[in-house]
């Protein structure tokens, strides 16, 4: 099955959102103290961290990300925090076979198909 660079791009973004938020229900403490201990440790600002909440670990810090969780005897390597292209197209082709079919948006696993997939519209060959 061929994706689009758009949908791998999301997934990719999707992927690495949930591997950070991962990250911080894992740590001890606070949601607000455990920002202001990546920032210490990676050496960026508290809103950097805030920001990775929403978007994700930028590719550059995945591997001192990694190092982190460690330190903390988290199990986070640096591939969950910046997903290859191939765990992207593995995850893809895992949601395209839940999501194919369905016509609502909302109970979709994934939500960034390109719009000329026309995903509500596959059905399984009898």
């Amino acid at each position: 099955m061929k994706f689009t660079d758009n949908e791998i791009r999301e997934m990719r973004k999707e992927l690495a959102r949930n591997a950070f938020q991962s990250f911080i229900r894992h740590m001890p403490g606070d949601e607000n103290d455990v920002y202001g201990v990546i920032a210490h440790k990676l050496i960026i600002k508290k809103r950097d961290v805030i920001e990775m909440s929403r978007t994700g670990v930028p590719h550059d810090l995945a591997q001192r990300m990694s190092e982190l969780a460690q330190m903390f005897d988290i199990h986070m390597y640096p591939h969950q925090f910046a997903p290859t292209t191939q765990i992207c197209i593995n995850w893809l082709t895992y949601a395209y076979e839940q999501d194919k079919g369905n016509r609502s948006r909302a109970k979709r696993s994934f939500n960034h198909w390109d719009e000329s997939r026309r995903i509500d519209q596959i059905r399984e060959a009898a």
